[in-house]
């Protein structure tokens, strides 16, 4: 499958992503292994945003992440700095599933069916897709690897295409929701002329004080003794 080739090659740009911001990686991963953790049941990773998370959730999510990396890499194993960077991203995808996708979805931000096509194979694809699947001749995004890779998908016995597909997909949809809600921040946060007017006129002004300074140089506690220069 030469769009597959096309992605190991390009392995380095998806092992970019999973590594992302972590947090509690490195106990979490022991928490899988050692079937302790720090709530007091073995059944319990964590808590998001009012969602228990359990251990086969978690487990899940790192072996979705695994598969990701072995589709990217066509290698069977993953090395130890893979292994904890998909320990890390799995947490970072859990949080994005249960508390910052239905925030987004709350207050209205969403990724329809158009659009969500425009980012996988349109004029306007999204960075991660554009870096995935560039014409090695032309060295631009081809939207005919895209969809070639997307044929093969029912070709894998394995199903680890499918899994791949999935994920990219929905860190497309995330990202392209995060983007919305920066631009709609960045929009709302202005200055209206009525309050430049005023810092101007504060910057502006000058003013004239008087003060009286006193400086201590011993301060004994326990006894309120103050020696004054």
């Amino acid at each position: 499958m030469a769009s597959l080739q096309t992605l190991r090659n390009k392995g380095g740009v998806i092992v970019a992503v999973v590594i992302g911001l972590a947090l509690l990686a490195f106990v979490l991963g022991d928490m899988l292994t050692s079937g302790s953790t720090l709530f007091g049941t073995s059944n319990t990773v964590g808590e998001i945003d009012g969602t228990t998370i359990t251990t086969e959730q978690y487990a899940q999510q790192v072996n979705t992440l695994t598969e990701v990396i072995k589709v990217t890499t066509g290698s069977e194993t993953v090395s130890a700095e893979q292994s904890q960077a998909i320990q890390q991203q799995a947490w970072e995808q859990l949080v994005t599933r249960f508390a910052t996708t239905p925030m987004l979805n709350k207050i209205g931000i969403a990724v329809g069916v158009d659009e969500m096509a425009e980012l996988i194979t349109g004029r306007y694809a999204s960075p991660m897709v554009q870096q995935l699947f560039t014409n090695p001749e032309t060295g631009e995004f081809d939207a005919a690897y895209v969809r070639q890779f997307v044929s093969n998908i029912s070709q894998d016995p394995s199903g680890r295409l499918q899994i791949f597909w999935t994920n990219l997909q929905n860190d497309v949809s995330t990202q392209a929701q995060l983007m919305k809600y920066k631009t709609l921040v960045d929009k709302g946060a202005y200055i209206t002329a009525a309050q430049a007017d005023f810092i101007t006129s504060l910057e502006s002004a000058t003013y004239s004080v008087t003060f009286v300074a006193y400086i201590f140089n011993s301060f004994v506690v326990g006894t309120i003794r103050i020696i004054e220069i």
